[in-house]
């Protein structure tokens, strides 16, 4: 009984943050807070299923963040009450992407991974925040590996979203 209200209240405790990182989100932008309802891991496609659809009034290019504003994707299809979002590090998705003022294109890898190349004389470190700048350079992810050969003009960056996305409970949705 102990373990049960122990592990009870864990769980709500972390849905009670990351309501909160919603509450924070929604003061600044015009957007709604929705439940997840399937996890990236369900999904060998980089998707996942919202619990709100056009009801709330959610359409197809909507853009996905986490509680803490990092940009996961965008809606691809809508139903009344439900929503298919696709993530934008899914496995083989190309996007533009810029790390202190440095424009790359990065390739989804799936789970919430990304790889990019830079000029290996780009002054970037680890921890970076990666920006999307067709969101208003929203933030989508942080570096968590550089990796450069010298006999390469290049250095190859491993981008991470900085949160584990199998244990999201909410998202918050824009129009966009």
């Amino acid at each position: 009984l102990r373990d049960e209200q122990s592990a009870r209240y864990e769980a709500l405790r972390d849905e009670n943050i990351s309501l909160r990182e919603m509450a924070r989100l929604a003061e600044s932008d015009e957007g709604v807070t929705v439940p997840v309802l399937s996890s990236f891991s369900s999904s060998p496609y980089g998707t996942f299923r919202i619990g709100g659809g056009v009801a709330e009034g959610l359409q197809e290019g909507n853009v996905v963040l986490t509680p803490g504003g990092f940009v996961l994707g965008s809606i691809t299809s809508v139903s009344q009450r439900s929503a298919t979002v696709e993530a934008f590090f899914a496995p083989g998705k190309e996007l533009e992407m810029r790390v202190a003022g440095v424009p790359f294109v990065a390739k989804g890898r799936g789970g919430g991974n990304a790889r990019g190349e830079v000029p290996r004389d780009a002054k970037l470190s680890v921890g970076n925040v990666v920006t999307i700048p067709a969101f208003g350079d929203r933030p989508t992810g942080v570096i968590g590996k550089i990796e450069s050969a010298s006999s390469s003009a290049y250095a190859s960056l491993f981008i991470r979203l900085p949160r584990n996305l199998d244990s999201l409970t909410h998202v918050y949705v824009l129009p966009f």
